[in-house]
């Protein structure tokens, strides 16, 4: 919210932009690399922060993958190391990236760039895309459809009779349900389906509200 631009190397513009690839790929698969919606799942009391998750839900330009979705999560420690490595650089003659050769001097994304000097900004402008990729959590997706085309998504952690604490995912479908998946060590599994409309049509938005009272109930806002 302070970035102001440089001096005189980008003036009025970003000087704390920097992006990475999310890869959400399963093994030497081609990627899902269309994303959909994304959610944040904070990290259980007591734990450190970069124990945040991100879950987004992704298809694919591909055609073997097509009319597949797939969940996949990304921790907040991988997406902090990939950004604090190396950026590639683009030939601009020839629209290319390639991984960057000389000594990085500054680091994209970092915030208070603004007085830094001419050669820092320059690097930082044309060296914003991250080396390497986060990859998720596991090195897999969290979920596949084959059925199902997703197209929003709402996660929570939620703790069992069994005092285990279990993550759970609201996925709404292009058709207009709604299912709820538990992330189990086998393997995700559906517990529920609802038809939230009918006749059944598309919703725009979908949003998980928990109240702070001696309740177990959630709710779900479309």
């Amino acid at each position: 919210m302070s970035d102001v631009g440089g001096q005189r190397t980008l003036q009025r513009r970003w000087t704390t932009f920097a992006k990475a690839q999310l890869l959400c790929q399963a093994g030497s698969e081609l990627p899902y690399n269309v994303i959909q919606d994304i959610d944040m799942l904070p990290p259980a009391e007591g734990a450190p922060a970069d124990d945040t998750l991100f879950y987004g839900i992704f298809t694919s330009q591909w055609a073997v993958n097509s009319g597949r979705s797939a969940v996949c999560s990304f921790s907040l420690t991988e997406i902090k190391s990939v950004f604090s490595g190396n950026y590639k650089v683009l030939n601009r003659d020839r629209l290319q990236w390639s991984a960057r050769v000389q000594d990085k001097v500054a680091n994209p994304g970092e915030c208070g760039l603004h007085n830094a000097s001419d050669n820092a900004l320059r690097f930082v402008k044309e060296n914003f895309l991250a080396e390497d990729s986060v990859r998720p959590v596991g090195r897999g997706l969290t979920l596949v459809s084959a059925e199902h085309t997703y197209s929003h998504l709402t996660v929570q952690r939620v703790q069992a009779a069994n005092k285990r604490l279990y993550t759970v995912l609201f996925l709404l479908t292009e058709a207009g349900h709604l299912h709820k998946a538990v992330l189990l060590q086998r393997g995700p599994y559906i517990i529920e389906e609802v038809q939230v409309f009918k006749p059944p049509q598309p919703i725009r938005s979908l949003k998980l509200s928990i109240p702070k009272v001696n309740t177990e109930e959630n709710y779900i806002y479309i």
